[in-house]
C-alpha cells in the first residue's frame, strides 16, 4: 500500500506545529528507509511506501513522546482534516454533510491511499458504516488516522462530537479491513 505525499506532509506539519522541539531528534531516530525518505523533499503529488512514510514515523514519534501509537495516529488524522477542510476544501466542507462525504469515501480515500477499497452503508439518518481496506496487514495506525480524519470532518461540518466505533475485520484470506460505525 502507498500513501500520497500530501498525507505524508500533513504528518510533518503536525510535528512542526506540536512537536517542533523534538523534530530533529525524531528525524535522526527514524529507521533507515524512513530516515532516507524524510531527508529528501516530500512531494505532494508523489506516492510513498506506507510503512516507511506513515506507520514507522508515527511509531517513532509515539515512542519519543511516551504515548500510544494509536493516539498519535488519531491526532495526525484530525490535524490532516483540519488542514484540508479549513484550507483547500473549505468551501466543500461547508456545504457537504458527513454522510455525503463518507458515502464517497472510496474517492476521498483514494486521494491519500493506493490501493483503496471502501464500502458504505447508511444505518440511519445520522449513522453510517464505512469499511475501508482489504490490506495485506492489519493497518490499525492508518485506520486510527482515518478515524481522526472522519472525527474532525464531523466536527467541522456538523459542529458536534461524533461517536466512531472502529474495529478490524480479518477476512481470513490474509486481508484486513477497518470497519467504522459513525454517528453524529
Amino acid at each position: 500500500m502507498k500513501i500520497k505525499g500530501t498525507a505524508v506532509r500533513a504528518l510533518l506539519h503536525y510535528i512542526d506545529r506540536y512537536h517542533l522541539d523534538i523534530y530533529e531528534s525524531w528525524l535522526s531516530q527514524l529507521p533507515g528507509d524512513s530516515k532516507r525518505l524524510f531527508y529528501q523533499t516530500i512531494l505532494p503529488s508523489e506516492w510513498y511506501p506506507l510503512y516507511e512514510a506513515a506507520i514507522q514515523p508515527i511509531i517513532t514519534l509515539a515512542q519519543m513522546l511516551n504515548r500510544k501509537e494509536e493516539e498519535i495516529a488519531f491526532e495526525v488524522g484530525r490535524f490532516s482534516a483540519q488542514e484540508a477542510l479549513t484550507g483547500v476544501y473549505k468551501f466543500f466542507a461547508t456545504l457537504a454533510k458527513p454522510a455525503y462525504i463518507v458515502k464517497r469515501a472510496s474517492i476521498m480515500l483514494s486521494t491519500y491511499y493506493d490501493p483503496v477499497e471502501a464500502d458504505y452503508e447508511s444505518l440511519g439518518p445520522r449513522k453510517v458504516l464505512l469499511v475501508f481496506g482489504k490490506h495485506k496487514h492489519n493497518e490499525i495506525l492508518i485506520y486510527q488516522r482515518v478515524k481522526g480524519w472522519i472525527h474532525e470532518l464531523v466536527i467541522i461540518t456538523q459542529k458536534s462530537e461524533p461517536k466512531i466505533e472502529l474495529s478490524t475485520i480479518d477476512h481470513m484470506n490474509g486481508l484486513y479491513s477497518g470497519k467504522f460505525i459513525i454517528e453524529w
